[in-house]
């Protein structure tokens, strides 16, 4: 929607993503966003912009950026949804860009055998390195993934996951990252 508008986000990720009623996501926080028509820079040339972990690698390198960086950084919440883990993990920004531009993603069944390959295609096209290789528009991804998940054979139910026994009654409940399969 934001990009049929000319609208670029640039800090697409899962803190920016609330739900609505019918379970629709509505992405919210147009701090950093850039109107795309324009020619002038929100930002000094060569500043990257947005939250390392799902930064794509042109937002890395500080260079101009398109909507494609947003399908990059929906690509990276796609892979923590399917896989516990962000796609690069690191403590700095300099490991984190470097990893963007030049490393591919760890495979995702190295997290989760249950990740079909055709959702692993769309997660990892996505995820390119250069974006003339991503998706051109989120509206192809979104149709792409829905393909995807919809072809996939039922999966045997998953392994329940163990509730902390020590939780109070008002305490919220919480599963460990390795547990959480999809």
């Amino acid at each position: 929607y934001a990009h049929e508008r000319g609208i670029l986000h640039r800090d697409v990720k899962p803190v920016n993503v609330l739900l609505a009623p019918a379970k629709r996501a509505v992405l919210s926080d147009f701090g950093i966003a850039k109107v795309l028509a324009t020619s002038a820079a929100m930002t000094r040339s060569g500043a990257g912009v947005g939250t390392p972990e799902y930064m794509s690698p042109e937002q890395c390198r500080g260079v101009q950026v398109d909507a494609r960086a947003d399908i990059y950084a929906l690509g990276a919440m796609l892979y923590e949804m399917l896989t516990g883990h962000t796609h690069f993990e690191a403590d700095n920004y300099t490991t984190l860009a470097h990893s963007h531009i030049y490393e591919p993603p760890p495979q995702p069944p190295q997290y989760n055998p249950r990740i079909s390959p055709a959702v692993q295609a769309v997660t990892l096209k996505a995820l390119e390195k250069d974006p003339a290789n991503r998706f051109q528009d989120a509206m192809d991804m979104a149709i792409t993934l829905e393909q995807a998940a919809a072809a996939q054979a039922p999966l045997p139910p998953a392994t329940p996951i163990e509730r902390r026994p020590e939780a109070a009654p008002d305490e919220p409940e919480r599963a460990s990252q390795s547990n959480i399969i999809c």
